[in-house]
């Protein structure tokens, strides 16, 4: 019976290779219709494929800037969008406010001032903005928030400027939080790095660093200027007589046409730093299409050759399956009959 039996298994065994070899082949040319590219490139090469694991490299560092840089962009215009917020928020306390102030009138000026403390919050809000895990006004502590909570630091500054006999002493108060009194702001209000965030690199060795702090003296104008208006409108002081009152709301007026010029100049650095990252992600994305181009010219597949290929192994496969089937069915009696 196993004697018997050989032939039968030596022609299942070669019709099963048979199939196996067309079979790889027509999968390896419909990969290279699909792709455009030969399969072999050792071949494609003619032997000699150093070439093209260099185009290779090349193509895999390219692709590791244009990440970075990519994901650079995507940093500044969030942090840009940012600023506008803040400046917007400065804004408000500016002319409108001096101009109410000039005329002594403390109902306009309340008004003008009445949103100073949403603004406040606004902004703190704002500055704490993340892009993907990342802090972007923290400085190099991107893993943590660049603000303590609004509602502490305005509590802070309401027990400061509680007992301020005058509009003098309140502004002052106000100040020494927030320019010169090391447990002030820089210590309970900034809860950042006084470093800054990690640079993103242009070229070999030229960096940039376009990422702001709220410690800058610019963010901080703004954050002065709101709580002066938040002090002057609320009369959270014990000298808080109308007169009084208007002196501190005149230097929030003051300083928030400042703070305004400050963030603009800062939102032109961001948006300098900006300009350049793009153009680096422009020339990027064209020196991906130059080597991919170089790539295929060492293992581009001529379409017509990949077509013609395909298929003639799709017919031979489509043959050897049709006559495997018969074979497989071909019996004594069938035979007999």
């Amino acid at each position: 019976m196993a004697v018997a039996g050989l032939p039968d298994l030596l022609i299942a065994g070669r019709n099963a290779r048979t199939i196996a070899d067309v079979q790889a082949n027509f999968n390896r040319a419909s990969l290279e219709l699909t792709t455009g590219r030969q399969s072999d490139v050792v071949k494609a090469t003619g032997g000699d494929p150093i070439k093209l694991y260099a185009v290779e490299r090349d193509l895999a560092l390219v692709a590791g800037r244009q990440s970075s840089i990519s994901a650079a962009v995507s940093r500044a215009g969030v942090m840009q969008s940012a600023l506008e917020r803040i400046q917007g928020a400065a804004s408000q306390i500016g002319v409108s406010l001096a101009a109410a102030v000039e005329a002594k009138d403390i109902r306009a000026a309340e008004l003008r001032a009445s949103g100073a403390r949403e603004a406040f919050t606004d902004v703190v809000t704002t500055l704490n903005v993340r892009f993907g895990e990342r802090s972007l006004f923290a400085g190099a502590a991107v893993d943590g928030p660049a603000m303590a909570p609004a509602e502490d630091i305005l509590a802070e500054i309401s027990a400061r400027v509680a007992g301020a006999a005058d509009g003098a002493a309140a502004i002052a108060a106000v100040d020494a939080y927030f320019l010169t009194d090391p447990t002030g702001f820089a210590a309970t209000g900034y809860v950042g790095s006084t470093a800054d965030a990690p640079s993103t690199e242009l070229e070999d060795g030229f960096r940039v660093n376009f990422a702001a702090r709220a410690d800058q003296a610019e963010i901080v104008e703004v954050l002065r200027t709101l709580a002066l208006a938040i002090t002057g409108a609320e009369g959270a002081f014990a000298g808080a007589t109308i007169g009084e009152r208007l002196d501190v709301l005149g230097a929030a007026a003051t300083s928030g046409l400042s703070a305004v010029e400050g963030v603009v100049l800062l939102r032109g650095q961001v948006g300098l730093a900006e300009e350049r990252l793009e153009e680096v992600e422009t020339r990027l994305s064209a020196e991906t299409v130059f080597l991919e181009r170089a790539k295929n010219a060492l293992i581009a597949r001529d379409q017509f050759e990949a077509a013609t290929e395909f298929n003639a192994l799709e017919t031979q496969l489509s043959l050897v399956f049709e006559m495997t089937s018969r074979l497989s069915s071909l019996t004594l009696a069938n035979f007999l009959r």
